[in-house]
């Protein structure tokens, strides 16, 4: 069977049409300001969610939620949050409770206030994005000048459990350096209090950072990376907790070289599979090469391989962004990694890549620039009430700025 037979045959057990892809969603804040959609969310009633961060005028950052209740034909912004005014604030995840509490987590940057360190956030809505609270506003050391503290994924499981996890920046005894520590906080009572259930790195890795987290029926799964004093590069780490985050083990320890590795987002399909997208700097055939992975732990995690290794253009250089951003699953159980594709020029393109056969083989079936030549990468993947499948993120326009994104196809 040739590579483009393979392909067809596989587009077809993907259900997808020849050509199903739409922009449903194309917002800035302010005209000429960048935008980007970075997480997605669905609700019991059908109310699709997505969230990100877009400029206003004087260049300040914005926590945004949009809300589209007619499977992408319009859409609204129900939260425009900054932690103080004029201070930069941004979503990165988003997830609904079985309560059908909302939830946006991201950061408040705190760099306008000099010496003071960033804020892990969490905002709550409790009536569908009509009004908004902070559940978790969390700074583990406020002597650590300047130190980043970002909520970065957000998951709740069957129990209604809520998990957001991300990286601190915490002192470590009397020492006066701080170090990145990979976090992961729960909450049982829909946000009222929280606790940290995990807390990973120093000593064993003096940076690690927690990118996103995956509640599934065999357990707790977050990915990230960690930094070790062995002179590697950072390495890709996936941990589990299959006791709702009492206890953790590292399921997944992956590095292919003294190079960068970078897990970036998680989905699990119907048969226990878990899959986790990212990058990774690949040595081939003496140099290193920056590829877009997708890495499969099956059944639950218990074993895992690389099933997909992508490089847009085989460019000799690492000097490419080949990289899987976000993860989903839909209705017929094909799993999908979106990101980006760098071209000859150096140009991302925006990329969905899916497979209808547990990861055993892997088709492009969305290649998009917004404005041909300029770069477009997205960065989240959901779903809507009947099943269309919607992929988030950012198209730069003629004048090289970048839009709030949203891609619609029905499989």
């Amino acid at each position: 069977m040739t590579v483009a037979t393979a392909a067809i045959a596989l587009l077809a057990q993907l259900q997808l049409p020849a050509q199903p892809w739409q922009t449903v969603d194309d917002f800035q804040h302010t005209p000429g300001k960048t935008a980007c959609a970075w997480a997605t969310g669905l609700d019991a009633q059908g109310n699709l969610y997505t969230a990100g961060w877009a400029y206003d005028a004087a260049n300040i950052r914005h926590a945004l939620v949009m809300r589209s209740s007619d499977q992408g034909a319009t859409w609204a912004t129900i939260q425009d949050f900054n932690y103080h005014p004029g201070m930069n604030t941004y979503f990165l995840s988003f997830a609904v409770d079985p309560a059908q509490n909302l939830y946006a987590v991201g950061v408040a940057n705190m760099a306008a206030l000099a010496g003071n360190p960033d804020h892990w956030i969490v905002r709550k809505s409790a009536d569908h994005g009509a009004t908004w609270t902070t559940a978790d506003d969390f700074v583990p050391d406020s002597g650590v000048g300047d130190g980043r503290n970002v909520a970065s994924g957000v998951a709740v499981d069957g129990a209604g459990n809520i998990y957001v996890v991300g990286m601190i920046h915490k002192r470590v005894g009397k020492s006066s350096y701080s170090y990145e520590f990979w976090v992961v906080r729960k909450s049982s009572n829909a946000g009222a209090t929280w606790t940290t259930v995990d807390q990973y790195g120093y000593p064993n890795a003096p940076e690690s950072v927690a990118n996103a987290v995956l509640a599934t029926p065999a357990g707790l799964f977050v990915c990230g990376l960690s930094v070790a004093t062995s002179g590697r590069g950072p390495q890709w780490l996936v941990r589990k907790s299959a006791n709702a985050g009492t206890t953790w083990t590292t399921v997944d320890n992956f590095y292919s070289s003294t190079a960068f590795n970078q897990p970036n987002a998680l989905t699990a399909d119907a048969a226990g599979n878990v899959y986790v997208g990212g990058s990774s700097d690949i040595n081939t055939a003496g140099s290193y090469a920056h590829y877009w992975v997708v890495r499969k732990g099956a059944k639950g995690g218990a074993s895992w391989q690389t099933v997909d290794a992508f490089r847009y253009f085989p460019y000799p250089t690492t000097f490419t962004a080949n990289d899987a951003l976000g993860m989903g699953t839909d209705a017929l159980g094909n799993v999908y990694a979106v990101g980006s594709g760098t071209d000859a020029n150096r140009v991302c393109h925006w990329v969905v890549r899916a497979t209808a056969n547990q990861g055993a083989s892997w088709v492009t079936v969305d290649d998009f620039e917004d404005v041909s030549g300029k770069s477009s990468i997205p960065h989240c993947f959901g779903l809507d009430a009947v099943g269309d499948v919607y992929v988030g993120g950012f198209g730069r326009d003629s004048a090289n700025v970048p839009h709030w994104l949203v891609r619609k196809a029905t499989p």
